[in-house]
């Protein structure tokens, strides 16, 4: 590299870093070196003639290189599991012995209004009242439907009457529209009745018998159960109380043309009048489980019931002589 290259790049390097405006002053000497100065005088006398000047401006700052702003990455939320439903959780102490017989006896209200106690049994298909209890709740006014029939158990049948309670409750524990028998004995002066499956038809139930408690855990609620009744349920109740019904509107019919082939014999006159109450029980009955089944949506084809028997009598009897 020649001495003016190294001279200059010297210089231009210096100029730089201090980087000071201003007029500066070229010139060659006898060796053929290149000299600059920022001041006239320190240029020799014999090479002013050829001094050049020459202007060295600053250069216009760069804009401040910016380092960029180091954004922290987006907090992501991870979505926790969700959280099992949590069910209501009952707890209802309990009676352990009625005399020497161990037994589960409770406090239960019925409609509201009335509280028994009661025996449970969840083996028992039919919750069970005794008359006392029912005339406590007035269910034997006329204007529920209570209809004669039968019920039976380990000792047989008995004559019962079939009855819809509104509403049972043992402790929190609550069941709407159960089924239930009333019988005219007790079944023990303990108390006043069983609580049979129709009531726990929502609820797992758990028996600690150490703490003396009965545990009610709902179960998750089942969208093809209205009610909470599933669809086995409602089309067995349904044959059941169309069953009472129907048999009863021909038994009615029947003894109606009986009672005109006979000459209106007394005793078919107050057969028929017996026969024509239990009917208009029934259809209370049935008139009650419908307006339950329209008020939960339940399907049609759940509340179908076809007659598949007929009381009707055989031909021979219509025949049967007047007393004229």
């Amino acid at each position: 590299m020649s001495r003016i290259s190294v001279t200059l790049m010297v210089f231009l390097l210096s100029m730089t870093a201090t980087a000071v405006a201003g007029d500066y002053y070229k010139w060659v000497d006898e060796n053929g070196t290149v000299h600059v100065s920022d001041s006239l005088a320190a240029v020799p006398s014999e090479h002013r003639d050829q001094i050049a000047p020459m202007r060295l401006v600053d250069p216009e700052p760069s804009p401040p290189t910016s380092t960029p702003a180091v954004v922290p990455p987006a907090a992501v939320t991870v979505a926790a599991p969700p959280a099992e439903a949590e069910f209501a959780r009952f707890e209802v102490p309990f009676t352990q012995y009625e005399g020497h017989a161990q037994r589960i006896l409770l406090k239960a209200r019925f409609n509201g209004r009335v509280t028994g106690h009661m025996l449970l049994d969840t083996g028992s298909p039919d919750t069970v009242i005794s008359l006392n209890l029912a005339r406590k709740l007035g269910l034997l006014t006329g204007d529920e439907g209570a209809l004669l029939t039968f019920i039976g158990g380990i000792g047989g049948s008995k004559p019962s009457l079939q009855v819809i309670l509104d509403e049972v409750r043992i402790g929190k524990a609550r069941t709407e529209f159960v089924p239930a028998r009333i019988i005219a004995r007790p079944m023990s002066p303990e108390y006043d009745g069983v609580i049979g499956m129709g009531f726990v038809t929502n609820y797992n139930v758990t028996i600690d018998s150490r703490r003396g408690v009965v545990v009610f855990q709902e179960m998750e609620p089942d969208p093809n159960a209205p009610a909470g009744r599933p669809a086995e349920w409602w089309r067995h109740t349904y044959a059941q109380f169309a069953g009472y019904r129907n048999d009863l509107q021909e038994i009615c019919k029947l003894l109606q043309r009986r009672r005109y082939s006979t000459n209106s014999r007394p005793e078919l006159d107050g057969w028929l009048a017996g026969a024509k109450v239990a009917s208009r029980e029934a259809e209370q009955l049935y008139a009650k489980l419908n307006r339950y089944a329209i008020q939960h949506d339940v399907p049609m084809e759940w509340r179908e019931w076809r007659e598949t028997r007929s009381v009707s009598p055989p031909a021979e009897e219509e025949d049967e002589p007047s007393d004229r």
